[in-house]
């Protein structure tokens, strides 16, 4: 390779850095699983904006189904993340929740006009056809490490945007068929993880465009790795029939059977990442569908189910069986909590506040005392930054914020994140706990 250095980040000043944590697919139960009815779902609009209306808090947008263009009114409120990116005749992207006969905009972001030159948008269903007909491919998995972890798409290997710095971590072979993909639609980790491998030679470069969200919404199983479950960072179900309450079970799993499941969701913590095993993978994508339905963020199953646990020699436990989750949040490593971070805008706490948000998200409103610089550019303004002093990152939904510390961390710099959403208005900023 030559000299010349590639700044995988600065493909993001065409192309916009926008990831969009949300909160499950659309997919509604039924008795084979897949099913068609449920009071909340989650799903992935796109089109263009044909009105908006202040007063009433909607948008009139022009969206394609089963071919046929329509419009769809679509409501909004102050937690609405990107109404911003609301334009007449602009193509936006939105995460809406249906509930009866409205539908609630939770996120919104502008369509990218296209990828790097050489990548190219694959759907879910091809990416499931392809496993089903065993044809060779890499599916990459371009979140940090944690969330590849408590779920992602089977088969899935997990290389880290943020880690991509070399072809070394890819396939030797330029020819291999890579798909990337990350948490939602237009997910800047993967779109930056696809820009680096078409620099580095590859010729087959593909991004999940709707990323795990959209997987999701397809009906589609989720997986989570082993030391995930072993260390249960998280809620884990054993959805079998009571029937199987005294016989051996994964460590620290909570027995709730998948047909009283949808009476005991409310005993189960929202914010909870979820893991279900049965006896089959059919079982337990039931269950994974009656969690998107409700709203719980990717929940995954054990790979293979209690079969696959055993087979690949994991503990098991015939202790008493847990029928009460006891599950805490845990703040994760550099995380700092709500009242901190309000602490330090206040001036109670001395502290350097980063907001990583694009250029354009900022124009809503940025925290008192705040220094922009967008995620995209972190690496060229990283020299802005003092040495020594506490710097607390945040952005507009924690994803981006809790990249942009490990960067820093790794730099040498005192960092922690915000994990909390972030809604900006009218110029103010306030913390979503």
């Amino acid at each position: 390779m030559e000299d010349k250095v590639f700044n995988p980040f600065k493909i993001f000043i065409f192309f916009g850095y926008i990831t969009i944590l949300l909160i499950s697919g659309c997919v509604h139960t039924s008795p084979d699983g897949r099913g068609s009815s449920a009071t909340v779902s989650t799903k992935i609009l796109r089109g263009k904006v044909l009105k908006k209306s202040g007063i009433n808090k909607t948008f009139i947008m022009e969206i394609t189904e089963h071919g046929q263009k329509k419009s769809k009114t679509i409501t909004y409120d102050r937690k609405t993340k990107g109404i911003d990116h609301v334009k007449n005749r602009k193509n936006i992207v939105v995460t809406c929740r249906t509930q009866k006969q409205t539908t609630h905009a939770i996120a919104i972001s502008p369509e990218l006009e296209g990828f790097a030159e050489g990548v190219t948008e694959i759907s879910a269903q091809r990416v499931q056809q392809n496993q089903k007909n065993k044809k060779s491919f890499t599916l990459i998995d371009a979140r940090p490490l944690y969330n590849f972890q408590r779920s992602h798409i089977p088969d899935a290997l997990s290389i880290p945007s943020c880690s991509i710095k070399s072809s070394a971590s890819l396939p030797q072979d330029k020819k291999t068929f890579l798909i990337f993909y990350c948490d939602g639609p237009l997910c800047g980790q993967s779109i930056m993880a696809s820009s680096f491998a078409v620099h580095a030679g590859y010729e087959n470069v593909h991004v999940l465009k709707d990323g795990l969200t959209g997987w999701e919404q397809e009906g589609y199983p989720t997986v989570a790795e082993d030391s995930f479950v072993l260390h249960a960072k998280g809620v884990i179900i054993d959805i079998r029939p009571a029937k199987n309450d005294n016989v051996a079970r994964i460590p620290g799993s909570v027995a709730i059977p998948l047909e009283v499941l949808a009476k005991k969701m409310k005993t189960i913590p929202h914010d909870a990442p979820v893991v279900v095993y049965g006896d089959t993978t059919r079982q337990s994508q039931k269950a994974l569908n009656l969690l998107r339905a409700a709203g719980y963020h990717h929940p995954a199953m054990v790979k293979d189910n209690f079969k696959g646990w055993k087979k690949r020699g994991r503990a098991t436990s015939q202790d008493t069986v847990d029928k009460h989750i006891t599950w805490q949040h845990k703040t994760r490593r550099a995380e700092i909590s709500p009242q901190t971070f309000t602490d330090v805008v206040s001036g109670k706490l001395k502290g350097i506040i980063l907001d990583v948000r694009t250029p354009e998200e900022t124009k809503s409103g940025t925290m008192t005392g705040a220094l922009l610089i967008p995620l995209h550019n972190l690496y060229e303004q990283m020299q802005d930054l003092p040495q020594g002093q506490n710097i607390f990152v945040y952005s507009s939904n924690g994803s981006r914020a809790h990249l942009a510390a490990t960067i820093l961390e790794s730099r040498g710099y005192i960092a922690s994140y915000l994990a909390n959403d972030v809604v900006c208005q009218y110029g103010h900023c306030e913390v979503l706990f």
